[in-house]
């Protein structure tokens, strides 16, 4: 890196002490090389610092992450070693060299035990069949060695109970045996095997992977991960540089040829953190000599000048003191692209009573996670927020789409634009060790349950446009509302009735007759109601009619309800509801699974969210796939929170649906996990129950034995031992506000509230 790299990017080191310059990687200072020219001990014209930098893979990313700064103190350095050659030691000529093959090709979202692994592969083997490839070795040494080394990761797709093991791979190296392993079941193994140099030739081999077929399974199917061949090689300098590996103890030297630059730099890097450079080494012809006292192995790298690299990229980081103690209602967290919408609607909220700031969510990974990108950087900030703040927020969207092709892998098969913005979490659900999508994962942070401690939104936005809608489509529901008989409309969608206590029909009638408050105009929408042939115009007219909210209950895909496509992704488009969008959630699988990389296979949730004036101002909907009685539990709770607690935020009554869902079935926690609110969680929904002339507003703290009560405790308003309103708690115990209605003194009937009565407040906690 030089001064003028630095000037470049508004980074101005002119005139800093060289020895205070200072560089990290992962939160630990590296050893550098700062190249003071002048020796004036100032970093001036001409200087420039060096660093060793590492290869890095995660999930989102294959890009490492050092920070430059300047210190207050002596900064850490490469130790220089003399390398002057004694001619009276034997020299080494060669040593240790690893070929690695690793190409993320394909990907299965079904891969059991991989929550914080990447589930890429690099190709399949149906067995009987055989996958080759060709290794281009050069400087092969001539040795008749028996301890070169081959490696292979490869990964059980299927498996067969009644035979182990029901897996088995053969690598062959220019037709000579050198792994065989069995293993069982979905797993994976990493084997690896010692093999004889003379295998080997110099130029191009032929390496294959073979799965015989012989394991009497006919489901013996693997994932070639990676493989690695290490064996010995002369030091013999490729374009001005070499990576070598010398295997030895005690005084060594080291013979490198093959180099034409008048100058090479040697490094030992075999500490990464602790780089050591080298002095007095001999050079000659296209040779270089040094020496070294070696305990059993070190790693070397030898090149000109010419062949150091500069960063990719350069910025300066400004900080946006995110760990400082904040206390807010709502957050945003978005991508920079996004970030105009984002103030946009922080403004709105702000204006209509709530605390908010804006946070790019590069911020949180340099302040989090020392800049890589992640989704751990996200978690991480949660529970700082948690464990400093005075106050977690209430409200959390996320601003921009996520996927599970983050580092746009295999762009020819799965899409060359970038795909994710702000990532979710990816981990493994119970059915099919499905890869599934949480948001709530980012803000289970008190405690070890899956139940968010902040009500998460998410607008799933991969252009500046999506975004603007999306923000348009929150902010008018609320400033443009009209009041009519669409927001005293429930419309419930089923798929066929299958039979049993779960059949969708009868489950979905349930909720009606047991939930909808007597004054709503009750759609229902069933094959046994309309017909088939009639419930895809149905659907339709319901929705462009208006209506306060969408159940859908069946069997679902990405893009579809029901296996009969009742209603598709591509009828979105033609629907046109303006500002009477309802507030929609599928019970059923995958309609809100939004993490395709390809933006045309985005899931029913995306495409309702998106659509200007179409669609649905709220998508509850799963991103994994779901069994009926857990979100049955769900759905009814919502419904209660929302027509009997009169709990109209959007972000509190679907939370309060997944509490009782985790309450009532533990076991599948997933379904807590995967459930994602699409729109804005603070939104709140036109319900006006039947008495709206109200008496009194009540909000408060609930408290049990001590501290706030967890998230969906029932607070009960009564008079004279009937109940007249609640709501539930919200995540650090505060409720309300809710009302009572006014008693009417013409009639006989209490109907609500009057001056002089005594109110009891009733708290059911959310376990019961």
């Amino acid at each position: 890196i030089e001064k003028s790299d630095l000037d470049a990017v508004g980074y101005d080191l002119n005139g800093a002490n060289v020895n205070n310059i200072k560089m990290f990687n992962k939160g630990v200072e590296i050893a550098i090389r700062v190249l003071d020219n002048n020796s004036n001990g100032i970093f001036d014209g001409g200087d420039a610092i060096e660093f060793y930098g590492t290869p890095f893979k995660n999930y989102y990313t294959a890009t490492n992450i050092y920070w430059l700064t300047e210190g207050t103190s002596a900064g850490k350095r490469m130790a220089v070693r003399d390398g002057t050659p004694n001619a009276g030691l034997p020299a080494i000529t060669y040593g240790k060299f690893t070929y690695f093959k690793e190409i993320d090709l394909g990907r299965n979202a079904s891969y059991p035990g991989h929550d914080d692994n990447e589930r890429w592969f690099m190709e399949p083997v149906y067995a009987p069949a055989t996958r080759t490839h060709t290794v281009d070795m050069k400087n092969v040494a001539a040795t008749g060695t028996n301890d070169c080394n081959f490696k292979l990761k490869a990964l059980g797709i299927a498996e067969n109970t009644s035979i182990n093991p029901d897996h088995h791979v053969q690598v062959e190296i220019n037709d000579n045996l050198v792994l065989d392993r069995s293993w069982d079941g979905r797993t994976f193994v990493i084997a690896n095997n010692n093999f004889n140099q003379s295998y080997l030739l110099e130029g191009m081999n032929t390496v294959e992977i073979i799965g015989p077929g012989d394991t009497g399974s006919s489901t013996d199917w693997f994932f070639n991960d990676y493989f690695k061949v290490e064996y010995w090689r002369y030091n013999v300098a490729v374009d001005d540089s070499i990576v070598l590996k010398a295997i030895a103890s005690g005084d060594n030297r080291l013979l490198l040829s093959g180099f034409s630059a008048a100058t090479i730099d040697i490094y030992d890097i075999s500490d990464s953190n602790n780089v050591v450079t080298y002095a007095n080494s001999l050079r000659y012809d296209d040779a270089v000599e040094f020496q070294d006292n070696i305990s059993t192995s070190r790693t070397y790298y030898a090149l000109s000048q010419e062949k150091k690299r500069k960063p990719d990229t350069i910025s300066k980081d400004i900080g946006a003191g995110l760990r400082t103690a904040l206390s807010v209602d709502y957050i945003i967290l978005s991508h920079a692209d996004f970030i105009n919408e984002a103030m946009l609607l922080a403004d709105f909220h702000a204006n209509n009573g709530l605390s908010t700031k804006v946070i790019d969510v590069q911020d949180i990974y340099d302040e989090f996670n020392y800049g890589f990108y992640e989704d751990w950087a996200i978690r991480k900030f949660f529970e700082y927020a948690n464990s400093s703040w005075s106050r977690l927020p209430t409200y959390a969207l996320l601003l921009g789409d996520a996927s599970w092709n983050p580092r746009i892998l295999n762009p020819a098969s799965f899409g060359s634009d970038r795909s994710d913005y702000i990532p979710t979490r990816l981990f493994e659900a119970v059915e099919d060790n499905f890869e599934a999508a949480s948001d709530n994962w980012f803000g289970c942070v008190q405690g070890s349950d899956v139940l968010p401690d902040v009500l998460f939104g998410r607008l799933p936005a991969r252009t500046a446009l999506q975004a603007a809608v999306m923000v348009a489509k929150v902010m008018n529901y609320t400033t443009d509302f009209a009041a009519g008989e669409w927001n005293n409309t429930a419309t419930f969608v089923a798929d066929d009735n299958e039979g049993g206590v779960m059949a969708f029909e009868d489950s979905s009638a349930a909720f009606i007759n047991d939930l909808v408050p007597a004054s709503f105009t009750k759609k229902r929408i069933f094959p046994s109601v309309v017909g088939k042939s009639n419930m895809k115009t149905s659907i339709k007219a319901a929705m462009n009619d208006g209506t306060l909210i969408v159940n859908y209950l069946g069997h679902g895909t990405v893009s579809t309800w029901a296996q009969e496509k009742y209603f598709e992704r591509a009828d979105v488009p033609t629907l046109r509801n303006d500002n009477m969008a309802p507030y929609l959630v599928t019970l059923s699988c995958i309609n809100g699974y939004f993490v395709d990389s390809k933006d045309a296979n985005h899931s029913m949730a995306e495409a309702l969210i998106r659509e200007r004036q179409r669609g649905a101002v709220t998508v509850f909907s799963g991103a994994g796939e779901a069994y009926p009685s857990p979100v049955l539990a769900m759905g009814r709770k919502m419904y209660g929170s929302l027509f009997q607690l009169n709990n109209t935020i959007v972000g509190s009554f679907s939370n309060a649906g997944l509490v009782e869902m985790y309450a009532r079935y533990p076991s599948l926690a997933d379904h807590v996990q995967f459930y994602i609110l699409f729109g804005d969680p603070a939104t709140k929904l036109h319900y006006q129950p039947a008495m709206n002339v109200l008496a009194a507003g009540f909000t408060g703290t609930l408290m049990l034995a001590g501290a706030p009560a967890a998230p969906g405790a029932a607070i009960i308003a009564q008079i004279d031992r009937r109940t007249f309103g609640g709501t539930i708690s919200q995540t650090d115990g505060a409720f309300g506000p809710f009302y009572i209605a006014a008693d009417n003194p013409a009639t006989a009937l209490k109907e609500g509230g009057a001056a002089g009565d005594t109110i009891v407040f009733r708290a059911v906690p959310a376990a019961g």
